[in-house]
């Protein structure tokens, strides 16, 4: 029996299986006998530095001067215009400097003379010369230089890269696929922190942290005892760069190509809080979180019972039923002055509904320190029916200009009439 499995078949049917073969390899590398093992490497990890892109394989067939190489890179990988030739360097297994190729060409997806059988999902192609050869069974490696960077949005995928010889251009090698990171920079400002959750370390100062492409990340923003969070600032910082379009037309990526790094800014001081949590979703961009921090305030309201008053640090009186109030910062300590009628002394102080210590006067007033602890409090005061104070009135000699003096003579059980002396 044949081992040949199409042995026995109508040989139309074999023409047509031969056919659909060759359509459905449309696109697809032929396995090349020519460069293998290919590999990417894109350094730092870091997506907003400048990164190097290197692109090393195995070359097996020997290269001859004037022949070259096409490799197609990722869509957002970004090429910016120019003369490459002075950015590539390629260098080869015994070779004791690198090579600069001696033209380069960049084509477009959409160009004439891009390649029908360039991969799919591919961008731009680098069609590069060589001005000297390249032995067999060499290791190669092409080093992109500063013209050649990926920059954020990082590319949700991954990047890879495609690489070909031109006697052979469409029998190309794909490399394994590189993931980058993008970093959040932390600034906790005065009288705050910041912590990485669910468990990393709280920062008071400057930070910064790392995350691969696509990641989600939560900070958790925390202000001081005595202060409250002002505001959130969050500001891309990503380089901007000049790239050329690089994008397949008609091409399903799994994720948006270009999406915006937007900034958000939020404006909180009105709801006084001192904790609020800041969620980062689906991190394509590096980004600064800023948050900046203030002095907690609260209102102290003098607000005196009948037949006497309060007289509040700003040297504003307060009488029943009038209140007054005061903007008090933390730990804020100032007087208050209780006063009461004639005829009445003072019954309590209050702060809150409950009764607090406070100095008597010799006079019958008194004096409160209050002390805030950054919540709004009442300060109050009550008064009591007293043995009336007998108050005197004479007038001074008239050395004195004659004018009326006024005396306050402490209450007793039994009192008579007021008495004006002339």
């Amino acid at each position: 029996m044949s081992k040949w499995p199409l042995n026995g078949m109508n040989p139309r049917i074999v023409v047509a299986i031969f056919l659909l073969i060759s359509i459905g390899m449309c696109g697809m590398a032929v396995a090349s006998t020519h460069i293998e093992n290919v590999h990417l490497t894109i350094t730092p990890e870091d997506i907003c530095e400048q990164n190097t892109v290197n692109l090393t394989f195995h070359l097996v067939t020997a290269m001859q001067s004037g022949n070259g190489f096409y490799v197609w890179l990722d869509p957002n990988i970004c090429i910016q215009p120019g003369d490459l030739s002075q950015c590539i360097n390629i260098t080869y297994t015994g070779m004791t400097s690198p090579i600069h190729p001696t033209s380069v060409i960049v084509f477009r997806p959409t160009d004439p003379g891009y390649l029908n059988c360039s991969p799919y999902g591919a961008g731009c192609m680098v069609k590069m010369w060589l001005g000297q050869g390249i032995p067999h069974n060499s290791d190669v490696t092409i080093s992109f230089g500063p013209c050649v960077d990926p920059t954020c949005p990082c590319f949700c995928s991954g990047y890879r890269a495609w690489v070909s010889n031109d006697f052979a251009p469409c029998e190309w090698e794909v490399s394994d696929t590189v993931h980058m990171k993008v970093r959040v920079e932390g600034v906790p400002g005065d009288g705050g922190s910041m912590q990485l959750l669910p468990s990393g370390p709280v920062h008071a100062t400057n930070f910064t942290d790392y995350f691969w492409c696509m990641a989600n990340a939560s900070y958790r923003i925390a202000a001081d005892p005595c202060k409250i969070i002002s505001n959130i600032t969050v500001t891309p910082i990503c380089p901007q760069l000049e790239c050329i379009n690089c994008t397949p037309p008609g091409y399903t990526c799994p994720c948006e190509l270009d999406p915006d790094c937007v900034d958000d800014y939020l404006d909180l001081a009105d709801q006084e809080l001192t904790e609020y949590t800041y969620d980062f979703t689906y991190l394509r961009c590096c980004y600064q979180i800023w948050a900046q921090f203030e002095n907690k305030t609260c209102d102290v309201t003098a607000q005196p019972g009948p037949n006497g008053g309060i007289l509040s640090p700003d040297g504003i009186w307060a009488y029943y039923p009038d209140t007054h109030s005061r903007v008090f910062y933390c730990g804020e300590e100032q007087p208050y002055l209780i006063k009461p009628n004639i005829s009445y002394s003072i019954e309590n102080v209050t702060v809150n509904g409950e009764e607090v210590g406070f100095d008597l006067l010799p006079n019958g007033s008194a004096i409160y320190n209050y002390t805030s602890d950054c919540n709004d409090a009442i300060i109050g005061a009550n008064f009591t029916m007293s043995p009336v104070d007998a108050f005197l009135k004479y007038q001074i000699s008239g050395n004195d200009c004659g004018w009326i003096e006024e005396i306050q003579v402490m209450g007793m059980d039994e009192i008579g009439p007021m008495v004006e002396f002339a």
